[in-house]
C-alpha cells in the first residue's frame, strides 16, 4: 500500500487546527505521515502542534520563520517520505474515509495525480451576507466529467472549454516521485500560487484520475486568503503567473494555455487600473513591471491601457520638468 504524506501549513489558525488535525489522525486509512509546518505563527498554534505531536507518533512538526504558504508547502515536500503527497489548509478538514478511497483509486489506476471535490461551509463568524456558498460548491463539482484517467493536457482542454479549471491544490493528491522528477514546486512569495502550481501539474502529467467524491470541507471565513480584499500584491502575482505560463508555453505550444496567459495579463491590468488612483509606491512598482513586461509584445492590444497607466505616474514629473524649463527662460 502506498504511504501518503499529508502536508499541513500552519499560520495563526489555532481556532481551527484541532478540527483539521483530528480529521487527518482519525482517517480510516492509517499509513500516513502528518507534516505540520509552523510558518512563524504568533498565536497558540505552536503549542497545539506540540500537544498533538505527543498524541500521535505520525505527526512531525517543523518550525520555521514566516515565509508564506508556498514556502511552507515546499518545506513539507522536502521532508515528505510517502509515495504520494497531499496538501491541506489548516482551517479546513477532510471526510474520514478520504485517504482510504484515494488509496483504492491509486491501487486500481496507478495515477500520478488524483483529483476530487469539496463541500463548502461558512464559519459562524462569517459576515458577508451576499456570499454565494451554493455557487462556490457547484463550481467545484465538475459533474460533466467522467470518473476516469485523463492525460493532464486533455483534461485541461475540457475544463477550460467549460471555464471551470479548479486550481486549489487541496483537491489533488500527487505522486511524490512525479513532483521530484519534474521539479514542480510552489512559487515562493507569490499570491494565487495554486494557479501556477496546478497548471504545471496538468501539463506535466500523463495520468490524472478524476473522482467525484467530495472529500474536502472548505471553510469560508472573514480573514482567510480566499476572502480578503485584493491589493497590488494580487496584481503583481497575476502578472508573474502570466509570464511564467508564457515561458511554459514555449515548450507546450498550447493555444488554450496562450489564452490563459492573456487572461492573467488582462486580470493584472484590470486590477491595477482600479488601484492606480491611490498612487502609492507599491502600485507604481507594479505598473512599471506591467509596462516593461515582455508580454507587451505578445499582446499589443493592451499597450494603450498600459501607456495610460504609466502616464498617470509620469504626469507630475512632466509638469515639474515643464515648470523648470519655464523658469530657466525667464
Amino acid at each position: 500500500m502506498p504511504k501518503i504524506s499529508v502536508v499541513v501549513p500552519v499560520y495563526n489558525t489555532a481556532s481551527y487546527l484541532a478540527e483539521c488535525l483530528n480529521s487527518i489522525m482519525n482517517q480510516t486509512f492509517n499509513d500516513i505521515e502528518i507534516i505540520c509546518v509552523n510558518d512563524g505563527s504568533t498565536d497558540d498554534s505552536p503549542l497545539m502542534l506540540e500537544s498533538f505531536k505527543n498524541k500521535d507518533e505520525r505527526i512531525v512538526v517543523i518550525n520555521k520563520k514566516n515565509g508564506g504558504l508556498s514556502s511552507a508547502r515546499n518545506t513539507g515536500i522536502k521532508h515528505a517520505k510517502g509515495e504520494y503527497v497531499y496538501f491541506i489548509d489548516s482551517d479546513d478538514y477532510l471526510e474520514l474515509d478520504a485517504f482510504e478511497r484515494l488509496n483504492k483509486s491509486i491501487l486500481e489506476d496507478k495515477p500520478q495525480v488524483v483529483c476530487f471535490g469539496l463541500k463548502a461551509f461558512l464559519d459562524p463568524s462569517f459576515t458577508e451576507a451576499t456570499f454565494d456558498l451554493a455557487g462556490k460548491e457547484k463550481y467545484y463539482e465538475r459533474s460533466y466529467l467522467e470518473e476516469k484517467v485523463y492525460s493532464g493536457p486533455e483534461l485541461y482542454e475540457v475544463l477550460l472549454a467549460k471555464n471551470n479549471f479548479v486550481s486549489s491544490c487541496c483537491l489533488y493528491l500527487t505522486e511524490r516521485k512525479f513532483l521530484l522528477q519534474t521539479g514542480i514546486t510552489f512559487y515562493e512569495g507569490l499570491l494565487h500560487e495554486d494557479e501556477l502550481f496546478t497548471r504545471l501539474l496538468f501539463f506535466k502529467t500523463e495520468r490524472i484520475k478524476i473522482l467525484k467524491n467530495k472529500f474536502y470541507n472548505r471553510r469560508y471565513r472573514n480573514d482567510s486568503i480566499t476572502t480578503v480584499q485584493y491589493t497590488e500584491k494580487n496584481a503583481t502575482a497575476l502578472l508573474v503567473i502570466a509570464e511564467s505560463l508564457f515561458e511554459l508555453n514555449k515548450e507546450i505550444r498550447s493555444e488554450t494555455l496562450n489564452r490563459d496567459v492573456s487572461i492573467f495579463f488582462n486580470l493584472s491590468i484590470n486590477l491595477i487600473e482600479k488601484l492606480a488612483p491611490q498612487k502609492n509606491t507599491k502600485t507604481k512598482a507594479t505598473i512599471k513591471h506591467l509596462y516593461k513586461s515582455h508580454l507587451k509584445k505578445q499582446f499589443p492590444k493592451y499597450n494603450n491601457r498600459l501607456f495610460i497607466l504609466r502616464f498617470q505616474f509620469l504626469k507630475p514629473m512632466i509638469a515639474w520638468w515643464e515648470k523648470k524649463k519655464a523658469s530657466k527662460k525667464r
